[in-house]
């Protein structure tokens, strides 16, 4: 809060990009994006990582619902800030619905934009150990990790209202 207000006290015309869980900001998100807004972001991006309750439990994401991702997008929406959503697919015991979940929560809270990642693990995680202990396994190969991500992007951009909203964002702010 006062990071933005001191920056919006100063009149500069300035435009930023803050990165964000969807819980960032908690019950007082209707009130940070319009202080985000009045500072001059015009861009907030979210890494969501799953829209399934047991995995986002898995990942230790339990407050990133898919409800505060939509009710933080509505707030960005309203202030006129792009939002831009991320998400990562191919995650152990990852079942056949999540790509289909990805794209009805991306459907449903309505970003301006979003990507999807096969999962990378990295040496000296959490993850990494779990797989190489063997109390995880990838469901999914590198390359239909990647294939799945590929099929979630493409159908939300080849929705109609998907492809609206990008357009729109870009009349009123280009």
């Amino acid at each position: 809060e006062e990071f933005c207000s001191k920056l919006a006290e100063r009149k500069y015309d300035l435009k930023y990009k803050a990165l964000m869980n969807p819980s960032t900001f908690g019950k007082k998100q209707e009130k940070a994006f319009a202080l985000l807004a009045k500072s001059g972001c015009n861009v907030v991006g979210m890494g969501m990582q799953s829209a399934d309750d047991d995995m986002l439990n898995f990942l230790d994401r339990k407050s990133d619902t898919p409800e505060r991702l939509i009710n933080a997008i509505t707030h960005a929406n309203k202030n006129e800030i792009l939002t831009f959503v991320s998400f990562i697919v191919g995650f152990p015991n990852e079942s056949d619905t999540i790509p289909q979940q990805i794209i009805d929560l991306a459907r449903k809270a309505q970003p301006v934009l979003i990507d999807c990642y096969p999962l990378v693990t990295l040496k000296g995680t959490k993850l990494d150990d779990m797989l190489e202990s063997g109390d995880a396994k990838l469901p999914h190969s590198f390359n239909e990790r990647k294939n799945r991500a590929i099929k979630i992007k493409r159908s939300f951009y080849s929705s109609p209202v998907g492809f609206f909203r990008l357009f729109k964002w870009l009349l009123l702010n280009n």
